[in-house]
């Protein structure tokens, strides 16, 4: 961008201008980055996350997109959604690393190797037993991560496209 400076004080007040209203343009720009971004995002992980448990039997989750104070938030919330992410580990792997994060959720985990005999958690709603032999983590939020992060150039390149054509 070239931009011609007439010298006194009309021209140092019309280039002060200028640079506000760019810097103004700027702003929205970003602003608008942020929210594409945001959105895409919060998209991918509708696709990839399992929001509903009629749909295949895990416990149901929701996706939101929410404006934050320092741009936007998309999240994957829902009581069992960790277990979605992580998974329930693998039988016959041994000791859990942390026995209080699982004394809490009222595990029994595979400590003493019992292969496909498992383990019984307690659902903390019902209080009804649950026997497992694993569930590998279906990781949506990290999937959605990473395909936002794949396409933020596109997004990014659209929006300057947009607004300074």
């Amino acid at each position: 961008m070239n931009k011609t400076i007439v010298l006194g004080n009309e021209g140092i007040k019309a280039l002060k201008n200028s640079l506000l209203a760019i810097n103004t343009q700027l702003e929205n720009t970003i602003d608008a980055c942020e929210r594409e971004i945001a959105e895409y995002g919060a998209n991918a992980l509708s696709e990839l996350a399992p929001i509903s448990a009629k749909y295949d039997g895990n416990y149901s989750g929701s996706v939101s997109f929410n404006p934050t104070e320092n741009g936007y938030e998309v999240s994957y919330e829902g009581e069992q959604v960790a277990y979605i992410e992580f998974g329930t580990g693998i039988t016959g792997e041994g000791y859990y690393p942390d026995s209080d994060i699982l004394n809490q959720a009222n595990w029994r985990y595979d400590i003493n190797d019992h292969g496909l005999g498992g383990w019984v958690y307690k659902d903390h709603r019902t209080g009804e037993e649950f026997h497992s032999v694993g569930m590998v983590g279906e990781k949506p939020v990290y999937r959605a991560y990473r395909k936002t992060e794949q396409e933020l150039p596109n997004i990014v390149k659209r929006v300057l496209n947009e607004k300074f054509n």
